[in-house]
């Protein structure tokens, strides 16, 4: 009976933190099909292209990615910055990367598909927290896009454009959690690889 009341209390206290919070509302587009397949090839992932403010939130930005991306994909793929010394690779190469990149990659590598990420902050209204209702109407928005390259042709095999957003007004007083626009970065590129997840073949 006391572990009955234990579980019935931490979902009161559950239901009351999910009721306080802003939920993101998320859409996601595409300019190719959505499926990859992951059975065969090797890919690299490129730094992401960000306009978050800080080093500390950059690399946890790209780790996050790396590691659930290898965890969709598999073994056979891997971080520029891990391997670039021993291709001799640009310091940087851009989020929308010039042919000149590619055929670098595809005569010097042996690397079959190029992925590329890019995130950005639209609007920055909100904070995180609230202790009480805001004054006024306010929005965070951000948007994360992944575009993967074929190296060996240089065409674009994957375009997926993802955008998060977050609304608040005065009316919603019961709110004490919502997302900034740097909250909701990282949670748009994780809505993103679900979606990746969700369509990929392995």
């Amino acid at each position: 009976m006391k572990f009955k009341n234990q579980i019935l209390i931490i979902g009161s206290l559950l239901n009351l933190l999910f009721s306080q919070c802003a939920a993101p509302h998320y859409n996601c587009d595409y300019q190719t099909p959505k499926v990859l397949d992951f059975r065969k090839g090797k890919w690299l992932i490129n730094v992401i292209e960000t306009d978050l403010n800080t080093y500390k939130a950059r690399e946890l930005l790209n780790k996050n990615f790396v590691s659930k991306f290898k965890k969709i994909g598999g073994n056979y793929i891997y971080f520029i910055d891990d391997i670039r010394m021993k291709y001799s690779l640009p310091n940087e190469m851009p989020f929308s990367t010039p042919p000149e990149n590619i055929e670098l990659l595809k005569l010097t590598t042996e690397f079959n598909y190029l992925v590329n990420i890019k995130t950005s902050k639209i609007k920055n209204d909100l904070h995180d927290i609230y202790l009480t209702a805001p004054l006024s109407y306010g929005k965070s928005e951000a948007e994360t896009e992944i575009v993967i390259y074929e190296i060996k042709t240089g065409e674009i095999i994957f375009s997926q454009r993802t955008v998060g957003s977050v609304t608040l007004n005065e009316n919603d007083r019961n709110i004490r959690f919502a997302k900034s626009a740097e909250g909701l970065t990282f949670s748009t590129i994780n809505k993103a690889l679900r979606e990746i997840k969700k369509n990929a073949i392995k």
